[in-house]
């Protein structure tokens, strides 16, 4: 029965597995890498399950648990939970598609093009598409639509939910609530609270000691601040 067992674990850990969608792709349950390309199972193929890293983990895409003690990184989609102690990245900075539906925790920063959940870091979390969500960082949460100039570039709209940090967050379009000593956005709906608040389009309130609306009805106002302007 042992030996049965343990033929059954390594079918699964050396033979592709097919999702439930019917399409046939190169799936493993399981990946342990000491760092890119020195790992279990090659970074083309998708992990559906657990992956383990020591330095820098890398695959095409994880749907489960990804844990890296220094870098994780995916190319194409995340779901689930990301850990590492330094940073979470996805498609290394180059590709310009990437999801991630889950959440992601890193010691330093958390990078990804949309985000579906939430980022949790000890400095940094960056966006460079959209966000359903909420981002929580040590020093710095920013989002901006600037993804290759050969891709679409109106492929993302706004994003919703929170920004949390203890000195800037940054939004290029945002429907929501920004908290932190410094708030930035382009357009905003909602509420922007801080000590320096500055909206160039706003349809919200603005609390803080300075408070600008670039094209508000009042484009500056002390303590308080509010515009209907779009």
């Amino acid at each position: 029965m042992k030996k049965m067992i343990a033929g059954c674990a390594l079918v699964l850990l050396v033979h592709p597995c097919v999702p439930s969608d019917g399409i046939c792709r190169d799936v493993f349950p399981f990946q342990l890498s000491l760092m890119k390309p020195v790992q279990l199972i090659p970074s083309d193929y998708d992990i559906y399950g657990l992956s383990i890293g020591v330095i820098f983990s890398f695959n095409e895409t994880v749907y489960g648990l990804n844990v890296c003690g220094l870098i994780s990184a995916y190319w194409e989609e995340m779901s689930g939970l990301q850990l590492s102690g330094f940073a979470n990245l996805d498609g290394l900075f180059i590709h310009p598609y990437t999801v991630n539906r889950g959440i992601q925790v890193a010691g330093v920063m958390n990078n990804v093009s949309v985000l579906r959940g939430i980022q949790l870091a000890g400095f940094y979390n960056r966006i460079h598409g959209e966000m359903s969500g909420i981002q929580i960082a040590g020093l710095m949460n920013r989002i901006r639509n600037d993804m290759f100039s050969d891709g679409p570039m109106d492929l993302y709209g706004t994003s919703v939910g929170l920004q949390f940090a203890a000195v800037v967050n940054d939004a290029e379009t945002f429907c929501g609530a920004q908290i932190g000593l410094v708030n930035i956005a382009g357009s905003i709906r909602g509420v922007q609270i801080g000590l320096i608040n500055y909206a160039r389009r706003m349809s919200g309130v603005q609390i803080g000691l300075i408070n600008i609306i670039r094209e508000g009805t009042i484009p500056f106002f002390p303590l308080f601040n509010i515009s209907l302007s779009f």
